[in-house]
């Protein structure tokens, strides 16, 4: 294919050579237009005409750089569209979507503020220009917000948008549906005059009223993707000899029919000519049927010759700096000033955190309270309760040691024993005998059964004293009598790990109190065991304790994920991205507006968490605060740039909702925020590692709990492996909204 001739470029706004474009239903290419050939004159109104679904909008996109042809070329102000030198997408454009493509919930002059603040205007054009539209549009309060309008006032502040910058091409996609017969003419009058001032602005506009195109300079038919005439409106009418462009183009579809059908049947036709059959019959193949594939059309790159010359002049250029930070607040200030009409977003974002660290402290790591356990002692009549019992020794010591014996005092040895028992987790409920307490066990009214025998005392007594203390001890004392049987219900291991523990601790106390009052050393009492002041931590350490750095973690990485994953999802899905492109932001812009936005949000939820973690629920933290809050940082960005990504691939918030619970669950089984990573299996436990959580849970918690610095392999591992996550999933971010844009 030639290139596009330089006086054709310049003497027109808009030039489309052969174009062809089609979309994939599965393996099968449908072509929306085919051989398309359109030129729009700088300063003219050009009227598009055709029914719904005969690739009207799809051909706008393509002229302000949304979409790209599959094959041929089209050129705005001389340039590709999307070229660094057209600007368009950009400030020379107004683009009018045929859907709202804009937020409901801002009123007429949020949404206006918004895009002046893209186009760089000044405070004093705008607000003369917000006047104007207000006036000229007939719209109603500029605080009425958008989703309180009707239909018709929609459409209106829409085309409001369009109008205010007063750009050089206005695109308008059926502005005068739904809107009143007279502010439709004034609609039309207001065009005619940009058209032909001093500025002349260009206008491509499309619609279904085919009467009011007669008011365009020139007029295009499309029907099924083929441009069936263009021409003025009155060359048209005198060409084809009917009253009406409504005449004309239907006598145009019929003719397209029949060509389609028969090829003889056309050439008849006045006006027709062989160019225009050709066009036609692009879909035909030589025995008359219709082509499946796509036809055979040199595919040109949309990039415009950086060599095209005219008289030995460049071509007229229109440039931007690529990376605006004005625009870059714009961005951020939409979508604070979006988040600030939300209430139930900020109390998703601001108020949820605090809840769950609340509920958190709350619920997890706390010892089970009031457990019912069934009591059963033998040395009580019919499982009476222990009633009075003494606290004296119950040995007699002569004054020859070791000759003792025992005295009135040893008979409530059980009794002791339960009154030991911690009455803040242990429920006692006293059973006449051992068979009612398995059966309370079996229906489920207790955890378990202590069971002391009718000898017991003096079993244990003997157990002690003979065997263990008096030299040449009997071996032969009954294996039961003077132990305490416990059985457990284990379904639930962690109260039964509960209950272990506090038997234990209730029989430790028993016996240190014997050996007080008995004057028997401490020592002798105890087991050969002694624990002394722990390296790192507490004794009062719990599981909340060892949680809790996961938990902070887990919440600020998921609430970044999943504000993040929906941030530039709500805007596709309700058409504002498109329009925010076709003004010209470019990805680089969106793509750090959208970040810095995420940061801001995710710099509250990390101060909230942290102040109720700590602040609150007095998480114990023995190294800098300093660290801790960084990493916190650091691992919320990690959960936005992977919640941008998801974002940025879904088209629906269900499949960004699905993604972000498939990561959460994994992640937080996975990397040793609920259980050591030594208990899992050693190739499990290195995949753990590859996890943006796994290395950063060991960190903080070292700082936590240990009081590590940044010296060390483990926390400095932790902030190394949480930037690499952010810097790759960055990347890959701003590679994939370049690809959409």
């Amino acid at each position: 294919m030639e290139k596009l001739n330089m006086e054709t470029l310049q003497s027109n706004a808009i030039v489309i050579e052969s174009a062809y474009k089609s979309y994939q239903s599965g393996k099968k290419s449908n072509p929306i237009f085919t051989n398309l050939n359109l030129t729009v004159q700088k300063g003219k109104i050009y009227g598009l005409l055709g029914p719904s679904g005969c690739g009207k909008t799809t051909l706008l996109k393509c002229m302000v750089g949304k979409l790209r042809l599959d094959a041929g070329k089209v050129r705005v102000f001389g340039s590709a569209p999307g070229d660094r030198n057209t600007g368009v997408p950009g400030a020379r454009v107004g683009y009018m979507p045929q859907e709202l493509a804009l937020f409901g919930e801002f009123n007429i002059e949020e949404t206006l503020k918004y895009f002046s603040r893209i186009f760089g205007m000044s405070e004093e054009k705008f607000q003369a220009r917000l006047e104007f539209l207000m006036k000229f549009l007939d719209l109603p309060s500029k605080s009425r917000k958008l989703e309180l309008m009707s239909g018709g006032q929609q459409r209106r502040a829409s085309l409001a948008v369009a109008l205010l910058h007063q750009p050089e091409l206005l695109i308008l996609d059926e502005p005068t549906v739904g809107v009143d017969p007279l502010l439709r003419q004034s609609i039309w009058e207001h065009l005619i005059q940009l058209a032909d001032g001093e500025d002349a602005t260009t206008v491509v506009i499309t619609t279904h009223y085919t009467e009011e195109a007669m008011q365009a300079n020139r007029v295009g038919m499309l029907r099924n993707g083929r441009l069936l005439a263009e021409d003025s409106p009155t060359n048209l009418l005198r060409t084809y000899a009917e009253p009406g462009l409504e005449e004309v183009f239907l006598r145009l579809c019929h003719v397209d029919g029949a060509v389609l059908g028969d090829t003889n049947i056309g050439s008849a036709e006045p006006g027709l000519d062989e160019e225009k059959r050709r066009t036609l019959n692009l879909l035909k193949n030589e025995d008359g049927e219709e082509k499946s594939e796509i036809p055979d059309i040199n595919f040109i790159d949309n990039k415009i010759d950086q060599d095209e010359r005219v008289d030995d002049k460049p071509v007229l250029k229109y440039t931007r700096t690529r990376f605006s930070p004005r625009v870059v607040q714009a961005c951020m200030f939409k979508t604070f000033n979006r988040m600030s009409k939300r209430w139930g977003f900020l109390i998703y974002q601001f108020v949820l955190p605090a809840l769950q660290v609340s509920l958190f402290c709350l619920a997890i790591g706390q010892d089970p309270k009031e457990l019912p356990i069934s009591i059963v002692s033998d040395e009580l009549v019919n499982g009476t309760h222990c009633e009075y019992f003494s606290q004296d020794c119950p040995v007699n010591f002569n004054l020859l040691p070791p000759m003792m014996e025992p005295n009135s005092n040893l008979g409530n040895l059980s009794c002791r024993f339960i009154n030991y028992l911690d009455d803040t987790t242990i429920q006692p409920i006293w059973q006449p005998s051992h068979q009612a307490a398995v059966e309370s066990v079996e229906l489920g009214q207790s955890w378990g059964i202590v069971y002391m025998g009718s000898n017991f005392s003096n079993a244990l007594y003997s157990r002690v004293m003979e065997s263990g203390l008096m030299p040449g001890g009997d071996d032969d004392i009954d294996s039961k009598a003077g132990k305490i049987q416990i059985q457990l219900d284990v379904t639930n291991q962690q109260i039964a790990f509960t209950l272990q523990l506090k038997l234990a601790q209730a029989f430790q106390r028993f016996v240190d109190q014997l050996a007080t009052v008995c004057h028997i050393s401490g020592d002798a009492a105890s087991l050969p065991l002694e624990f002394q002041e722990p390296v790192y931590g507490t004794d009062r350490l719990t599981f909340t304790d060892f949680m809790a750095p996961g938990i902070i973690l887990t919440i600020v990485h998921s609430m970044a994920l999943g504000y993040s994953a929906m941030i530039i999802l709500i805007e596709r899905n309700e058409g504002l991205l498109d329009r925010t492109w076709v003004a010209g932001v470019t990805s680089s812009e969106l793509s750090v507006a959208h970040f810095l936005c995420a940061v801001s949000v995710n710099l509250v939820q990390v101060i909230v968490t942290l102040a109720f973690m700590i602040g609150v629920f007095k998480v114990p933290v023995e190294g800098s605060l300093i660290l801790l809050f960084v990493l916190t940082l650091l691992q919320g960005l990690c959960g936005t740039t992977i919640g941008l990504i998801i974002s940025s691939v879904c088209q629906t918030q269900q499949d960004a909702t699905q993604i972000a619970l498939g990561i959460f669950y994994p992640n937080m089984i996975l990397s040793g925020i609920l259980w050591p990573l030594e208990a899992m299996p050693v190739a499990l436990r290195y995949f753990a590692f590859t996890l943006p959580q796994t290395c950063a849970v060991e960190a903080m918690r070292a700082i936590l709990l240990r009081g590590w610095g940044l010296y060390h392999p483990i926390v400095a591992r932790g902030f190394l492996v949480s930037l690499a996550w952010i810097a790759v999933t960055y990347i890959i971010f701003k590679i994939k909204i370049a690809r959409s844009h």
